[in-house]
């Protein structure tokens, strides 16, 4: 057989290869193989490391930002010159904030969590065009799910707005306008795809498969939005969309760019 000229032990780049070079291209696919595996496993974490890194996330935005927010709204100043509402807006806002940070600065020292979701804060993927279809296409199904749910659970909307404080936002002055707009547009989607599509997914996809974390982390979004059972199931669905968004992508950033639009076409 007649061999390239391009032909290298590398690759193939030529129709035309000689056997020995097919050959060590195979093993090299096989290497990476390899690789991958090697990486998932270094990337495994224990369930231990796994439940202390959670509790810890929880127990820290607790005393650090839950319990200083709580005294400080209940002192006589504030109960008398805002009103409970703006209190409330602006509770959420602070508690949305720094829950962001702790769930940052955590990740940043706490080296189990770090090194497992480290590769799925890839840019890459944000240079597709593909990328932004997939993410106009899980928003349209989002959209689609939310229109649907509302036929048989019409009142969801109206009972998330009053549990959020936001029936009335309209109304409100512009500063608690856009601290508001801020929390639940861009602040909330962030820390909620760090939480799940992140740290929860990835737990579950390195030490079982991505069909267990999608399950998981999907069904504890909707739980987490447990305004009504038909809130749940529209979260939960929201949260496989997302899911499947992150893995067609692998990487984190199309489901926060996803979140945050979809969470601005919501709000407004």
């Amino acid at each position: 057989m007649k061999i390239s000229s391009e032909c290298n032990s590398t690759g193939i780049e030529n129709t035309q290869c000689c056997g020995e070079c097919k050959k060590k291209f195979e093993l090299s696919n096989e290497e990476i193989v390899d690789l991958e595996q090697k990486k998932l496993q270094t990337n495994k974490i224990s369930w231990i490391q796994f439940v202390l890194g959670i509790f810890s996330i929880g127990i820290a935005t607790i005393l650090f930002v839950g319990v200083p927010l709580e005294i400080t709204k209940s002192l006589e100043f504030i109960q008398k010159n805002f009103s409970a509402n703006n209190i409330k807006l602006v509770n959420n806002f602070l508690l949305n904030f720094f829950n962001l940070l702790i769930i940052i600065l955590f990740i940043s020292i706490y080296k189990p969590f770090r090194r497992m979701i480290l590769s799925i804060f890839n840019i890459k993927p944000l240079y597709s065009f593909r990328t932004y279809i997939y993410i106009f296409l899980a928003n349209l199904m989002i959209i689609a799910t939310d229109n649907i749910t509302y036929l048989y659970f019409s009142d969801s909307a109206n009972i998330q707005d009053k549990s959020l404080g936001i029936e009335n936002l309209h109304e409100k002055t512009l500063i608690i306008y856009i601290l508001t707009m801020l929390s639940i547009v861009v602040i909330g989607p962030i820390c909620e795809e760090i939480l799940y599509r992140g740290i929860i997914i990835k737990f579950f996809e390195v030490k079982y498969s991505f069909v267990v974390g999608l399950i998981i982390s999907s069904l504890l979004f909707g739980i987490a939005h447990n305004y009504d059972i038909g809130f749940i199931i529209f979260a939960t669905i929201m949260g496989i969309m997302y899911s499947l968004l992150y893995n067609k992508t692998n990487s984190l950033f199309p489901c926060i760019i996803a979140h945050i639009t979809y969470n601005l076409y919501a709000f407004l």
